[in-house]
Formats: C-alpha cells, structure tokens, sequence
C-alpha cells in the first residue's frame, strides 16, 4: 500500500487523472440511478419479455420495422412517440421497453415514459443492432 502511495505521490498528473475518473465514474452513475429507467441488454429484454410480459415498442421509422424488429413490437416512429399514444397507455401497468436501431434515440422516450408516471420503464442497450448481435430471432413485416 506504501507503495502504491509513493507512486501517488510522485506523479501528480496520473494522480489527478485517476482521481478526475472516479470523480467522472461517480457522477455518471448517480445519473444514471436518477434517470428513473433501466438499461436492458438483449438477454435481459427476453426476460422482461417472458417473465414479466414487457410491451416492446421499436421507434426506428416504418421502412426500417418491416425489414426487422423484435417479434411482438409495436412500432412508433420517434417522431410520432408520445407518453399519451394508445399502444403506449394500454401498457401503462405494464413494464415498458423502448428501443430504436443502435440505442442512442430510445433514451429520450424512455424519459417521457418516466416523466408520464410509468413506473417499470427500460431501454434496449444497443438498440436493434445489439439484438441482431446476440443472434436473437427477428420478425419481418408488420
């Protein structure tokens, strides 16, 4: 432990990056606490899919569903995504899961989702594309 100490001590500039980092880490994860949803991986979302009977809505546009989507999705397209849509209220004590093609969208419905007093709300990790990587079955069409 001295040691790792003495090393501190004489390099203040790695000292100030590691200590900056947890600092970063420590923010993030709070954040992410506060968001009021959860990030799914793929094997997580079949088991909300399963066990709890998730409702799975795909925000990529209409094109981009009929060629893949997870089977059982709804689709709304980002654009079109309100707390207040019917395919959304019908699941309202239902947990719900966004997801969009590579999962850097779905974050903002997830939020409405929350903001709207949804209570189990989660989000695909990824999106779609980290569906098709895990080798998970998808559906064509409507």
């Amino acid at each position: 432990m001295s040691d790792f100490i003495n090393f501190l001590a004489k390099n203040p500039l790695l000292t100030a990056a590691l200590v900056g980092t947890v600092i970063a880490w420590i923010f993030w994860e709070l954040k992410q606490m506060r968001r009021g949803f959860v990030a799914l991986n793929p094997n997580q979302l079949v088991e909300w899919i399963n066990r709890k009977d998730a409702r799975v809505i795909d925000l990529t546009e209409n094109n981009d569903f009929l060629k893949a989507h997870i089977a059982g999705a709804v689709n709304i397209p980002l654009a079109d995504f309100s707390a207040t849509h019917k395919a959304v209220q019908s699941a309202q004590d239902k947990p719900v899961v966004v997801y969009c093609r590579s999962g850097v969208r779905s974050d903002s419905a997830a939020a409405k989702l929350v903001a709207a007093g949804f209570k189990q709300v989660g989000l695909l990790s990824g999106g779609l594309d980290a569906w098709l990587r895990e080798s998970l079955p998808t559906a064509k069409g409507k």
